[in-house]
């Protein structure tokens, strides 16, 4: 892996360039680099040096899932999930869901999909392993079973809150 070292040696080296140089040559250089800068500070350190390094890693490909494909990922997670759950959610047990229980079945997916969006954001830091900020279907079937476990146990204690009810004064 030495040109991934010697990469980030480079993008280490280049976070500390001035936003705007006087010199030309460096402005060329780190006029890409600009875009990563969230803080607007000049210099790429932490999360914004991480960030860079992964879309070089990608070779100037978006991230995955785009905001959009993620959206539509969380859209048929909700439709299983309210598939699954739909008896709890129907306290009148009368086999339909009304608009109350709708709306509430909806607020408590909302606090789930919250969840798995930062579980999501964990399983890529921990099975990431070409540094690239996504992952690909190696990567992918390496981390199904924990992150299936992990959106099962959100769910979980997700709906036992919702389901016991809170102490009166």
């Amino acid at each position: 892996m030495p040109v991934l070292r010697d990469l980030t040696t480079l993008l280490a080296a280049l976070c500390f360039l001035p936003a705007a140089p006087a010199d030309a040559q460096q402005n060329d250089l780190a006029k890409p680099l600009r875009k990563f800068d969230r803080n607007g500070d000049g210099r790429l350190e932490g999360n914004e040096l991480r960030l860079a390094r992964q879309a070089h890693n990608r070779g100037g490909r978006p991230a995955e899932p785009n905001p959009g494909r993620w959206r539509d990922i969380l859209e048929r997670l909700e439709r299983e999930f309210l598939r699954r759950r739909e008896k709890d959610f129907d306290t009148d047990r009368n086999g339909q869901l009304s608009d109350q229980e709708r709306q509430q079945a909806r607020s408590v997916w909302r606090k789930v999909a919250t969840e798995i969006t930062s579980l999501r954001d964990d399983i890529t830091a921990r099975y990431d392993r070409n540094d690239d900020g996504e992952l690909n279907d190696e990567e992918r079937n390496a981390s199904r079973a924990e992150s299936e476990r992990r959106r099962r146990e959100i769910e979980e204690t997700i709906m036992t809150s919702w389901m016991t009810p809170s102490p009166r004064p």
